[in-house]
């Protein structure tokens, strides 16, 4: 079974405006989950702060680079600052799915893309 996200709620579209349009992929990587279930519903916050992120994942070819830090809330979890490529804005009941893991030292990153990701 694909592993994947469901994003159960959103913020106010006015937010969205804002920020303008952002790219396809939407990489995100949620760090140290103890257990990946195979659906992972999260709450995504307008929280968010500039913050480079690279993961290199021990091979260099797979370098990961997030621009941001996203607040969001984990169900069963709690909240975690989440490095995102780009700003997640969710539509109703949109899925992510998982696309690659990446350890780092000793934290896992479970790396979630949209399904048509050009990644």
């Amino acid at each position: 079974m694909i592993k994947k996200i469901i994003i159960t709620s959103f913020i106010a579209w006015a937010f969205a405006a804002i920020l303008g349009p952002r790219p396809a992929q939407a990489l995100s990587a949620f760090p140290g989950l103890d257990v990946v279930p195979d659906v992972l519903e999260v709450v995504v916050t307008p929280v968010f702060r500039p913050a480079i992120t690279e993961l290199s994942c021990g091979d260099p070819q797979a370098r990961y680079r997030f621009n941001y830090l996203q607040l969001i809330t984990i169900h069963g979890v709690g909240r975690m600052w989440v490095p995102v490529e780009a700003t997640l804005i969710p539509k109703p009941e949109e899925e992510l799915v998982l696309w690659d893991e990446c350890k780092e030292g000793d934290t896992t990153y479970y790396i979630y893309a949209r399904p048509d990701c050009q990644c």
